[in-house]
């Protein structure tokens, strides 16, 4: 697959996920008082499972057939940094699983746990730019990489 593409590819994927990820930390965000949590709780679901989906479809676009393959087929080296991203793949699904449950399992009533809960989907959130940041970087190494030949 064109190189070109596969970037391009997954830079859109990467800013539709940047805006679903701006509208979650509104609704992690909001400040609400009584009635309110009901509210936040609904919205915090309701994105969450958004940012779940737009996560997923990114990971897997990274997988299969995406630039993880093709980094390891132009750059064998890179190999160990290739399985090491898609390890962290595998942690951020399971964290934000675990945010959905914990989401879904609690009630208005119960303050103190949808904060936390809300702290910990923040906490993944920030490890997933992070690791966004360092997928953009392998790209641009092993694309732009000049890999010398030319006089």
């Amino acid at each position: 697959m064109n190189p070109e593409f596969i970037i391009a590819q997954t830079k859109a994927e990467s800013r539709a996920l940047e805006h679903v990820t701006r509208a979650l930390e509104i609704m992690l965000g909001w400040s609400v008082a009584g009635d309110g949590y009901s509210r936040k709780l609904s919205s915090v679901r309701f994105f969450t499972e958004l940012y779940q989906r737009h996560l997923e479809r990114l990971f897997a676009l990274e997988e299969v057939d995406g630039f993880m393959e093709n980094i390891v087929r132009l750059k064998p080296e890179r190999a160990s940094e290739v399985n090491a991203l898609k390890k962290q793949h595998e942690e951020f699904r399971v964290a934000v699983r675990k945010s959905l449950v914990r989401i879904d399992l609690t009630s208005p009533q119960q303050l103190a746990e949808f904060d936390e809960t809300c702290g910990q989907l923040r906490r993944t959130i920030n490890g997933v730019l992070d690791h966004l940041r360092q997928e953009s970087d392998l790209l641009v190494q092993t694309f732009t990489q000049d890999t010398g030949g030319e006089a």
